[in-house]
């Protein structure tokens, strides 16, 4: 049985990802290639978006393979944290943690892509480079890029509205936890008439994980998290005075989780811990652990509707296949990063 959550995600990509859409080759497809050479004409601007109309295969194959390669390199960052917590003494945890941040930001944009919202950032060239020399065009920033239908004449738009959050990073974020809350209403939709299903259960205690935090930022406390850790000088990076409060290791080096029902479970005593913290940099290790559960729901999500697509629409791609193939040979240890089935 399909989990209710990926559900909702296959529904937004089978209308992003049209019938007979060529997938591949992959690899080299990419927005900003796109930008360059797609298929696409600027349509009109305000002060806060443009639109171009664009031809929809193209841009959904385009936006299949960002969501492809953002999961690469979430696993790229997987595979340096496991090397790395292999050493016998970890000379910075607070990089490592920086590393642990990218894995978790690269999912999170991944599934921007798969909600048909990705969150792009573009600078004011790029902006001229879509838009030419139309006046009243919008100033550089990050960007919710979305593709509508107009049935009546068979056009495709891409809009690209600016986003209100100031910082790229905090805009994903927001993105991310925004759609949460409506794939937590979808799933309760499914048993307004009925008792809901074990799997709608367990899906809803999932997505549960993401509202309803007490932090002061609730909706971007990850980036909070990165910034005060990275970037308060003699916070975190404390290796060389000998006085540490990152347990990263110890965390890294758990079992994994034997099913997503004991991920959920791990997940909700870490936002237990958390309900009295008002900024995550208070409580870092509970805050890593939520951000380490919350990474891993989303990893799967993305990576069952990707696949559940494919199989809908009959298409092929290479990605799934060759990033198991990357996990094997690089991800042998096996910890509490491991990729959980759901």
């Amino acid at each position: 049985m399909v989990n209710p959550a990926v559900r909702y995600l296959s529904e937004h990509l089978l209308d992003l990802v049209p019938d007979f859409t060529n997938l591949e080759p992959f690899r080299d497809i990419n927005l900003n290639q796109w930008r360059v050479s797609g298929a696409y004409n600027f349509r009109g601007s305000t002060n806060s978006s443009f639109t171009l109309d664009v031809n929809p295969r193209e841009y959904a194959a385009t936006i299949f393979a960002e969501a492809q390669h953002l999961l690469n390199q979430a696993n790229e960052h997987r595979a340096h944290i496991l090397h790395f917590n292999n050493l016998q003494n970890d000379p910075s945890p607070t990089w490592l943690f920086v590393s642990l941040y990218y894995y978790s930001l690269y999912i999170a944009m991944a599934w921007t892509r798969v909600v048909n919202g990705a969150i792009i950032y573009l600078d004011k060239d790029s902006i001229k480079q879509y838009c030419g020399h139309s006046l009243g065009i919008p100033h550089a920033g990050a960007y919710k890029a979305k593709i509508d239908s107009d049935d009546t004449v068979g056009r495709y738009q891409v809009e690209m509205q600016k986003c209100a959050a100031s910082h790229f990073h905090e805009a994903v974020w927001v993105a991310v936890n925004n759609e949460i809350v409506l794939a937590t209403k979808w799933v309760e939709s499914l048993s307004k008439s009925r008792k809901s299903t074990p799997e709608e259960q367990i899906t809803l205690r999932a997505l549960r994980l993401f509202a309803g935090l007490n932090f002061s930022n609730p909706l971007i406390w990850p980036s909070k998290l990165r910034n005060a850790l990275n970037y308060r000088p003699g916070f975190s990076y404390r290796s060389v005075v000998k006085h540490n409060f990152l347990r990263i290791k110890s965390r890294l080096n758990q079992k994994p989780f034997q099913d997503f029902e004991t991920l959920v479970a791990y997940g909700e005593k870490a936002k237990e811990s958390l309900k009295r913290v008002v900024h995550p940099a208070d409580a870092p290790n509970d805050s890593i652990d939520l951000l380490i559960v919350q990474s891993l729901i989303l990893e799967g999500l993305i990576e069952e509707a990707l696949l559940e697509v494919c199989k809908t629409r009959e298409l092929k791609s290479s990605a799934h296949n060759l990033r198991k193939k990357y996990i094997s040979d690089h991800c042998k240890t096996k910890n509490i990063l491991t990729q959980v089935r759901l």
